[in-house]
């Protein structure tokens, strides 16, 4: 029976189709896996396990759906906009945008709790954030609903502080801001929008073009944009149809009546907002409706000043605009060539609309100029279209194929007399709007359950569509929701599934890495959206549905894509929250009362006889900060110095900048540079009540816990301590196949074969498990050579693990991580042995 050693040195083809597992012929079989779960895979080759997710909020209403959308001022001014059931609420910097602070005075022990709070800006019905109170702690960093206000005070809504802790002194309060929208939930996930500088413009059929405005860093407005001039459906030139236009005077701005003649009857209360053009000659007049009367008379708004032919009271022939609730609104969006680009909508949904050029996007007045607007129909006999996408041309989906846009002089803008629509792909599209990746444009099928890239083929002088889901076609199965793209640090376009998992597509064109993946979490990702961060990489942003002390909970959470596995950075938990004790200012341990370990001549620690750390007989007393830093509430938390093993308990508070300590384990110096407050209870759980965590202190897996009242008790005090729900870690192996026996007994397909044992390249790894068969090796997180009470070093190097595998005619292997730590895979080395009779 032969014994070979096969090796596994990257994993770049990630998740591959179970119809695929016996295709040993293709050559991306060696570098897939038949599982890749909650791993990320780095260009280079390795595996590297998924951070958590942190919490930020909970949605406005957790029992409907929101939806994310990104807008991007500035590298620095980034944000993921909540869109819900008729409003929006932003988050930037992984927090929620507030409004201005106001100081709090005072909070009362009632019911409910009043907050004394002068001249403060809310009105009743408004959301604040309360934060910084010293005392009744339990308002900070939560949201509250402000009642019965008065000019200096008001109440939070439904909250009884009877049992509260005395409010002291402090607090800050300010408002979440939030805006309406026109959006139904059921509308949400069907908005497509473009951003130009600090204005998105978003549309949906059901609504007029919106736009939204950055007015300031931590303010918004959202309102109907004013189209001008158009577009139009075409001219109504029936004699007996006419319209005649009356008023009291002319100006732009003023109000007239629009009265239908010859016994038509054109107009209906859904014509209000929409725009409308009458004619005499060559002397136009555009008209807003504002007010119906009846299907024969409205009122209308001027939108300039009307020309004096037209003040005569006549009848006119006359063009109804091409959007209004009427008819509907467009469903597609897209900035191109500097115009504004509109289509999709219900009662033209082949028609693309272009408003003039040089950014003159809401002015849609149609004529023959090179920089007019226009409008054009694609030649398709079936298939709306569902999106525009701007590139090198403009692409056009429908549902029957997509179509290139370009002029027909090559090299030259779109013009109302050149512009040249060609079908390109026959492959249609769904109305989920694609991404740009590499160079590549990426857009699902329309059934949702491919992803094709467009890509110009130079041998047919066409662009082609592939599909990059041949091969792992079950990753999209169950269909798609939405897309976002992230570039940096790793370029991975993010999928929402309908299932609610994440399904990821790496992609880096130039090391030939096209690999899907799949990102799973105790409940249901519902949105996505990548936004540029303050350290310009990529943060992702996701509406998470989740059940929490069963109920159903949407929470917004974020995720932190680096590669740095430090204490402070091990965050290997979703819907997590961090206490972070560290400080920056200096102290100074009282040196007179012999506060060092004994070290030799040559500067080692001394140990006694049991290989216990000598130390001076007397412990220090009381410490000294560089600055006022410490208050009452720090009585019982413990100082730990980081960079040596240093840790005392605070047991009286002095002042500000003194208190006296008991010393649990003597300092290595009585200047402590690095150091941090160390903790036993973790508060600020709310969002996670009645839920077994997972948690990581001090580098260090704590046994689950079940959160109760927000908090959770730890047997040791932490440092830095990241508290969350646990998520799976899986990689599994294709069936393997062993290539340097092919030659001599052919394929090992078939044939009776077990994995004796298996070398795991690890990097940066703290524990695991290695699965095969039926049975499961635990990796240990410690060593023989671990204190107990020090955090134990993550693992780089090769662990060689026994598996007891079992004879088969298919062997995989998995290797798991469900704890809170790091993972990182570079390779596997199989020994296997053959039963090649």
């Amino acid at each position: 029976m032969p014994r070979v050693s096969e090796l596994r040195t990257n994993f770049t083809a990630g998740e591959l189709s179970k119809l695929v597992n016996a295709r040993t012929d293709f050559g991306r079989y060696y570098n897939g896996s038949e599982i890749v779960e909650n791993f990320l895979p780095l260009p280079q080759g390795p595996l590297f396990r998924r951070k958590g997710f942190r919490f930020i909020a909970e949605t406005k209403d957790s029992t409907k759906k929101s939806c994310l959308i990104e807008f991007e001022f500035s590298d620095s001014q980034s944000y993921a906009i909540e869109v819900g059931d008729g409003y929006m609420r932003f988050f930037k910097d992984q927090a929620r945008l507030l409004e201005n602070t106001t100081t709090i005075t005072g909070a009362t022990q009632a019911n409910p709790v009043v907050i004394t709070d002068t001249a403060h800006p809310y009105s009743n019905g408004d959301v604040i954030i309360i934060q910084d109170v010293v005392g009744m702690t339990e308002l900070n960093g939560k949201e509250f609903t402000v009642a019965n206000k008065a000019t200096n005070t008001y109440e939070l809504q439904g909250i009884d502080g009877t049992g509260y802790t005395a409010y002291s002194s402090g607090g800050t309060s300010s408002r979440i801001h939030e805006i309406a929208s026109p959006y139904l939930e059921s509308e949400i996930f069907d908005v497509q929008y473009v951003q130009d500088s600090d204005v998105v413009y978003l549309v949906h059929p059901n609504h007029p073009v919106q736009k939204l405005i950055r007015v300031a860093s931590n303010s918004f407005t959202i309102a109907d944009a004013d189209l001008l001039k158009g577009p139009f459906v075409t001219e109504n030139v029936v004699s007996t149809d006419l319209v005649a236009l009356t008023a009291g005077s002319w100006a732009q701005g003023d109000s007239g009546t629009l009265t239908a003649s010859g016994g038509h009857t054109p107009f209906t209360s859904n014509h209000i907002g929409g725009l409308w053009k009458v004619r005499s000659g060559t002397d136009i007049a555009f008209l807003k409706i504002t007010a119906f009367t009846s299907s024969t008379i409205v009122t209308v708004e001027f939108q300039e000043a009307i020309p004096a032919s037209l003040q005569t009271g006549t009848h006119f022939t006359w063009s109804e605009g091409e959007f209004s609730d009427a008819r509907s609104h467009p469903a597609a969006i897209a900035l191109h060539e500097q115009r504004l680009i509109l289509s999709g909508a219900l009662f033209n949904p082949r028609k693309v609309f272009f408003s003039q050029s040089n950014a003159d996007y809401e002015n849609f007045e149609a004529g023959t100029e090179d920089d007019d607007a226009f409008n054009v129909k694609i030649a398709s006999q079936k298939g709306d279209i569902k999106w525009l996408f701007s590139d090198e041309v403009l692409f056009i989906g429908t549902t029957n194929g997509i179509f290139r846009a370009t002029s027909s002089s090559n090299g030259s803008v779109l013009t109302p007399s050149d512009i040249d629509i060609k079908r390109h792909i026959s492959f249609g599209c769904s109305n989920i709007p694609p991404r740009l990746v590499g160079s590549s444009v990426l857009y699902p099928q329309k059934s949702n359950k491919k992803i094709r890239a467009i890509n110009y083929n130079i041998n047919s002088d066409k662009y082609a569509a592939q599909d990059l889901t041949v091969d792992a076609e079950h990753i999209t199965e169950s269909g798609l929701v939405q897309l976002s793209y992230q570039q940096d640090p790793l370029s991975n376009l993010w999928s929402i599934r309908s299932d609610g998992e994440l399904a990821l597509l790496s992609s880096e064109q130039d090391q030939e890495v096209l690999a899907w993946y799949r990102l799973k979490t105790q409940g249901y990702f519902e949105s996505i959206a990548v936004i540029n961060s303050s350290d310009d990489t990529d943060e992702i942003y996701a509406v998470v549905k989740r059940t929490i002390g069963g109920t159903t909970k949407r929470y917004i959470e974020v995720q932190d894509p680096n590669f740095l596995v430090s204490n402070l950075y091990r965050t290997y938990v979703d819907s997590f929250l961090t206490y972070n004790g560290t400080q920056t200012i200096t102290l100074t341990l009282d040196s007179s009362d012999g506060i060092y370990v004994l070290l030799d001549e040559s500067g080692n620690v001394l140990l006694d006889e049991d290989g216990n750390v000598l130390v001076s007989e007397e412990f220090a007393t009381n410490v000294e900060a560089a600055s006022s830093l410490f208050t009452t509430a720090d009585v019982g938390k413990e100082i730990h110095d980081l960079d040596g093993n240093g840790r005392a308990l605070i047991t009286a508070y002095v002042d500000g900048q003194n208190v006296t300590l008991d010393i649990l384990e003597p300092f290595d110096s009585e200047s402590l540079t690095n150091w941090a407050f160390a903790v036993k209870t973790i508060t600020g759980l709310d969002h996670l009540e009645g839920s077994t965590v997972s948690i990581c202190s001090d580098g260090a897996t704590i046994p689950d816990q079940v959160v109760s009242n927000g908090a959770i008790t730890l047997s040791l005090a932490g440092a830095i301590v990241h508290v969350g729900l646990s998520y799976t870690s899986t990689v599994k192996s294709m069936p393997l196949e062993a290539q340097s026996l092919s030659q001599v007994i052919g394929s090992t397909q078939g044939k009776l074969n077990r994995i004796d044992t298996a070398s795991i390249r690890f990097e940066n790894t703290n524990g695991g498990k290695v699965v095969s068969g039926e049975n499961t090796i635990v990796i240990p997180a410690r060593s023989t050579n671990n204190n107990m009470n020090e955090t134990p070093s993550l693992f780089d190097g090769d662990k060689e693990i026994r598996t007891g595998g079992t004879w088969g005619t298919i062997s995989q292997l998995s290797v798991v991580q469900d704890g809170p730590q790091p993972m990182t895979i570079k390779s596997i080395t199989y020994k296997i042995t053959v039963n090649d009779k």
